[in-house]
């Protein structure tokens, strides 16, 4: 008998909070905070939410995103150097095709250090 053994990922940050701090602390990567919300239809707040964490975890992005079967409001904290991407997989839902970027005036160093994606 042949037993398929399927193994379940955990997407979430497994840095505790002091060693999360120590590797930010260390990169030199220049970044732009950002908030975006919009109302919008979600069939499958769960599906996305992990869609959202393997992408985004890629890309570096730091923040606290939460997510319901209403809409989405983010505010995080994006690499330069993957912005356009950043920007390219939000606007390829459809939900959020026009969804505006509000950018921070002021870059704070650390405005966050982990990226953390709720479902509500």
């Amino acid at each position: 008998m042949t037993y398929l053994y399927i193994r379940m990922f955990t997407l979430r940050n497994k840095l505790d909070r002091k060693t999360a701090k120590q590797k930010l602390q260390i990169e030199s990567v220049p970044r732009r905070t950002v908030s975006f919300y919009t109302y919008t239809h979600i069939a499958h707040p769960r599906a996305l939410r992990d869609e959202l964490f393997r992408a985004w975890s890629v890309l570096g992005v730091l923040g606290r995103i939460y997510l319901a079967a209403e809409g989405i409001n983010a505010q995080c904290s994006v690499p330069e150097k993957h912005w356009d991407m950043f920007v390219q997989h939000v606007h390829s839902f459809s939900g959020f095709k026009h969804v505006p970027f509000k950018i921070a005036v002021e870059e704070p160093r650390f405005s966050f250090i982990k990226l953390c994606i709720k479902v509500r």
